[in-house]
């Protein structure tokens, strides 16, 4: 019998690494088992001191602490750490002294007491230290992200010691087999009594006990163990229930933390936790972000509703492990991490593809994805730094946005805007019934609207509305599709579920569907291209809900409605290269003739997506009037701006001639309503008027105006800069073109 729902697979019994103090259970004579490193160490950049002498140790440089498992690498030369310690060990003749590495997060090159030895996670120090006296230790780690290691130690072991313990269960027998690692030493067999107990955590009683009579040949080897477990308490979301295993072999002794769980894969991709499929929910954080801060991070990412972490930047430490062992969040790491395993809540997989949306509700980049498996998803535009009120409220001013906010609204409506793209992009994964999500987006810093959004979002029981376009004329149709993603939550039958779109002319669609729940985790329940005729100008909700029950959560879409006979009209000649077949129609239709540009032509001259001749943009730089639909084609070069790598968190229209008649709600283009005219491309500038700008965030988290779209002032006349989609109809960006050449 057992105390969680399971079915009859086997168990991985994972370790949970102690701290040193706990390898060796009391020192004769007085004298220490183990030394932890946990204090004391410098660290000095490698091109900053030369190899012979930072193998003799060095007190200057930057002081860590165990708080600092891991310090950013900007140079990329890598690392010396170096630590001077002294130790009183209490080592026998036929003991050893072995050094144990965890988070060394690279650690190619060891020296104690300036003389080298063969680096790995255990190495055999014996010959080199001095166990009784002063000490020097030194690290070269390379990398992006380097650490002097929040857990070094020195063990003395005797020898023939134990090296691990893992195992395997069947939940439904309650037989676990305990496979303990022993290394042998010595040069012959021994004799040896192995002694195994696993005592409960809640009450500090035995759960299982075993002792047998082993004999160990020289080396390495196994010892397998049978342990009746009757009533085995899984490791779980809602109780990391953990057991303490200790183990006795001849004159050695050995604790570790342990628990039971089992993870798989199904045929169709899907991931199954203790017998249930679950689905993978999965934040994607940085060993550069949770420096001095991991448990914080931790505690954030599963408040926000996610089951799983995993590590953009290396490979997860033992301090993350360790607490996310504790935590109950699995943790994701590419399949051959060395050690990693030993963890419970540790799960190997070989990675996922990766989908960068320059706007929230990127349908296209998500259409080849198929059933099942995991999905990384990432905004081309988010934010990986803090985005300082302030410098947020100067921007306000500088693009003429004619609001008033204080610095810490201003910060909270930034935040939620790059929360909600990323909403609407996990809206779009769930819809293709995906096993899971990765979310890549910065947590360096909380994100209020990140714990109130992403729940919902992730939910096991959720609508997806999902929509082509979000943007649309009144002569269009709204092509609205609706599911319900129902992982393992409603019983699978059929579900009344009431669909109404609202504008503020009130109720204008309302429709009851019959759902049929029993076809898997995700249904459609309406797929239907919806007339907009009649539709007044404005912005409209669709808004979904079950009837009776359930409660899924995300149940609305918002879109625009415009009349395109309110688009300007404009005269005149343009001349334009690299033009798609919409925006001649656009132009032609509004009352512009239309020219090919070659070259010699004034007055207004358009250079499309299509155009990336150096040459031309050349000749075209003398025209009264130059817009450049593409600006990122040729590389800003001999424009007055210069290409933005920075994330935007926030980006605005303001309000002016060229953003006249455009739908926008508030000033905010969220990637959630207006994704489908953003290229990911951006430009840091300062123009005279700014039309489209967002607040880059460069990578030292200095905040830097960027723009999408502005207007400069030239000799000849004016450039107008605008990296937006425009090849295709669109309410905002047709009026956009439009004022751009009117104007």
């Amino acid at each position: 019998m057992r105390r969680s729902i399971g079915r009859n697979i086997c168990v991985l019994l994972c370790v949970l690494a102690l701290a040193a103090a706990l390898f060796g259970c009391g020192a004769r004579g007085g004298g220490q088992k183990a030394v932890s490193l946990s204090e004391g160490w410098y660290a000095a950049p490698a091109d900053a001191v030369d190899e012979q002498t930072a193998a003799k140790g060095f007190v200057e440089g930057e002081a860590l602490s165990i708080d600092q498992t891991c310090i950013e690498n900007a140079a990329g030369g890598g690392y010396y750490y170096s630590n001077a310690f002294t130790c009183a060990l209490d080592a026998g003749g036929g003991d050893r002294v072995l050094l144990r590495l965890y988070d060394s997060c690279g650690g190619e090159r060891i020296w104690l007491n300036g003389k080298e030895v063969t680096p790995g996670g255990v190495v055999d120090v014996t010959e080199q230290i001095r166990k009784k006296g002063g000490n020097t230790l030194v690290m070269l780690c390379s990398g992006e992200i380097v650490s002097p290691g929040s857990k070094v130690t020195f063990e003395v072991r005797p020898e023939v010691m134990v090296e691990g313990v893992s195992t395997e269960l069947d939940m439904e027998t309650g037989k676990a087999r305990l496979h303990v690692q022993v290394s042998n030493m010595t040069d012959e067999n021994a004799e040896e009594t192995l002694s195994l107990t696993l005592t409960s955590m809640d009450n500090n009683a035995a759960a299982a006990e075993r002792t047998q009579a082993v004999t160990l040949p020289a080396g390495s080897s196994t010892q397998s163990v049978e342990l009746d477990m009757p009533d085995v308490i899984e490791w779980g979301y809602e109780n990391p229930y953990i057991y303490k295993v200790s183990v006795s072999l001849g004159s050695d002794s050995y604790s570790d933390y342990v628990g039971f769980k089992s993870v798989s894969v199904d045929g169709d991709g899907f991931y199954t936790v203790n017998g249930e499929r679950t689905f993978i929910k999965c934040a994607e954080i940085s060993l550069a972000d949770a420096l001095g801060g991991v448990r914080d991070i931790l505690n954030y990412v599963k408040t926000s509703g996610f089951n799983a972490v995993c590590v953009a930047d290396g490979v997860p430490t033992e301090a993350m492990l360790d607490y996310c062992d504790r935590l109950r969040l699995l943790v994701f790491y590419e399949a051959g991490g060395s050690g990693l395993a030993s963890h419970i809540s540790a799960v190997g997989f070989a990675g996922a593809p990766s989908f960068t949306a320059t706007g929230g509700a990127d349908a296209a980049a998500l259409r080849g994805v198929e059933d099942g498996g995991l999905v990384r998803l990432a905004l081309s535009y988010g934010s990986d730094a803090r985005v300082d009120g302030q410098s947020l409220v100067d921007w306000y001013e500088n693009v003429g946005a004619g609001v008033d906010f204080a610095a810490g609204e201003a910060e909270r409506l930034a935040a939620a805007a790059e929360v909600s793209d990323m909403a609407a992009l996990i809206t779009r994964a769930r819809e293709s019934d995906v096993a899971g999500v990765i979310v890549a987006m910065g947590m360096t810093h909380a994100k209020a609207s990140f714990v109130d959004v992403m729940p919902d979002s992730l939910n096991d029981l959720r609508f997806t509305l999902t929509a082509d376009r979000t943007n649309l004329y009144s002569t269009d149709a709204l092509n609205l599709r609706v599911g319900v993603s129902n992982f393992e939550v409603l019983d699978p039958k059929t579900y009344s579920v009431k669909i109404s779109i609202v504008g503020e002319q009130g109720l204008v669609y309302s429709k009851v569907v019959e759902a049929d729940l029993s076809g898997g985790h995700i249904s459609v329940i309406l797929d239907e291209s919806i007339p907009l005729s009649g539709y007044a100008p404005g912005r409209y909700k669709a808004a979904c809900e079950l009837v009776s029950g359930g409660h899924p959560t995300c149940g609305e879409l918002y879109f625009h409605v415009s009349d395109k006979a309110a688009l300007p009209q404009i005269s005149g000649t343009v001349y334009g290269a690299g033009l798609s077949e919409h925006q001649k129609a656009l132009l032609a239709a509004q009352g512009a003739t239309v020219a090919d540009y070659t070259g010699a032509e004034n007055g207004t001259v358009i250079l499309g997506s299509g155009c990336a001749d150096q040459a031309l943009l050349e000749k075209a730089t003398s025209a009264k009037k130059l817009i450049l639909l593409a600006p990122q084609n040729f590389g800003f070069a001999g424009l007055p701006a210069e290409a933005s790598e920075a994330p935007m968190p926030a980006v605005f229209a303001a309000e002016n001639v060229y953003t006249s008649g455009l739908p926008y709600a508030g000033g905010y283009l969220t990637g959630a309503e207006y994704g489908d005219i953003f290229t990911g491309a951006a430009f840091y500038a300062q123009p005279q008027v700014p039309v489209v700008s967002g607040l880059g965030v460069q990578a030292d988290g200095a905040a830097r105006m960027a723009a999408l779209c502005g207007v400069f002032e030239t000799e000849s006349g004016t450039v107008a800069l605008c990296t937006l989609k425009t090849d295709a109809e669109n309410p905002f960006t047709d009026a956009l073109l439009l004022n751009l050449v009117s104007n």
